[in-house]
């Protein structure tokens, strides 16, 4: 590190009014990025603060805090939404009238996010009527079971991810959550330089955070069980995509949902 770096990461160990915040979504890599977060927390003198689901954390402001982002494939935020909300227990998707947000909505979104975002609340509560929303996806032929999760949860997570105004700013990163999962050691340096550590604390993170790794997991035999991508595979959406599925794809979303985020 530089003298000039070395500095700057004095100033931001202490200065009070700087943070780092972690923004993600239940389907961009949730579990894995606030593993990371807590890595980073207990192995530096930074205050990270996790703020998840990105609709009701639009808030960038150019300050002394530091933003990182962590985005996913749209087209894998739908099929491992489609494959796990079929078989998981979140009470919200098992029960009829069950409400997506639960405790959420009033306890962790910053001011004025409820109000500014009503329409996607109020979606989120239809989602388990008449019937349970997982009922709903196992009831369904596969091709129509992940359209309508295109169309329900994974809308929120994808607009939300669109939506961020955080981009392009010196003060904001964004990764990607399969670079955690295929180039870990390199995107976990990315993320340090990021912050300004030494290469000696970023050593710790990435020794720390790989048994979190997929991959890693993998070759144990012991994938968490939160991921449904159990052999771990590259653009795993494939397996499931089709011409009926892609037309719904680019009518709901913007041309440049992908090439926005350096996706294919």
């Amino acid at each position: 590190m530089s003298i000039f770096s070395f500095f700057n990461f004095l100033k931001l160990r202490n200065n009070p009014s700087t943070n780092i915040f972690l923004l993600n979504d239940h389907k961009t890599g949730f579990k894995l990025s606030n593993k990371i977060a807590g890595i980073i927390r207990r192995n530096s003198n930074l205050n990270v603060e996790v703020r998840t689901f990105y609709l009701f954390w639009n808030n960038y402001k150019q300050d002394n805090n530091k933003y990182i982002v962590i985005v996913r494939h749209p087209k894998e935020i739908i099929i491992s939404g489609y494959l796990y909300h079929k078989v998981c227990s979140e009470e919200w998707s098992r029960k009829v009238e069950g409400y997506y947000y639960n405790s959420w909505e009033q306890n962790h979104f910053y001011q004025g996010a409820v109000a500014k975002n009503k329409t996607y609340l109020d979606k989120a509560k239809t989602f388990s009527s008449p019937i349970s929303y997982q009922e709903k996806l196992n009831i369904l032929p596969q091709t129509e079971g992940i359209i309508h999760e295109m169309n329900s949860v994974a809308k929120l997570t994808i607009d939300g991810m669109y939506q961020l105004n955080h981009y392009h700013h010196s003060n904001t990163i964004v990764i990607k959550y399969e670079d955690l999962v295929f180039n870990h050691d390199k995107t976990i340096i990315k993320m340090c330089d990021f912050l300004e550590f030494s290469s000696r604390k970023s050593k710790k993170i990435i020794e720390y955070s790989l048994v979190h790794n997929l991959l890693i997991q993998k070759k144990k035999n012991q994938v968490t069980s939160h991921a449904t991508n159990k052999n771990v595979i590259k653009d795993r959406y494939k397996e499931y995509w089709n011409e009926t599925i892609e037309a719904e794809f680019n009518k709901l979303f913007p041309a440049d949902i992908l090439s926005k985020f350096d996706y294919e």
